[in-house]
């Protein structure tokens, strides 16, 4: 649905069932029923909001909060010198939302993206996820 490029949104997690499913990638598929968490402007979100059904939310599902933190990479950081490929970030139930380098903003940076010193990252996951790469 390439739903990052048509709607500058990020599925962060899909609920299926009793299943959660933590930064999709662009393999993974939507079902009907599926309840999705995006980030996004308001502006974007609403939008594609409009091409979703309501879904009544399964309260029987435990469901583990994400949240959206924020960190400056550092000398000493484990991602510094790195790309988004050998960061290990793949897969690790966290994703970069945006990154902030002097006066640029870099959203939804691609796997190339290599960190430098002095970077503001934002990054989206539970907080003992994120903890690895802080």
């Amino acid at each position: 649905m390439r739903l990052r490029e048509n709607y500058h949104i990020n599925v962060v997690k899909i609920i299926r069932g009793h299943k959660e499913i933590y930064f999709p990638y662009g393999g993974d598929f939507i079902y009907p029923s599926d309840q999705l968490t995006v980030i996004g402007t308001d502006e974007q979100i609403s939008t594609f909001t409009k091409l979703m059904e309501d879904v009544p939310e399964d309260s029987q599902i435990q469901k583990s909060e994400i949240k959206l933190f924020s960190f400056v990479i550092k000398g000493d950081s484990p991602l510094l010198g790195k790309n988004l490929d050998q960061s290990g970030l793949r897969g690790s139930g966290c994703s970069i939302v945006e990154i902030v380098r002097g006066e640029e903003i870099i959203v939804n940076p691609d796997i190339s993206f290599t960190f430098e010193k002095g970077d503001l990252v934002w990054i989206a996951g539970g907080y003992k996820k994120i903890q690895q790469f802080i």
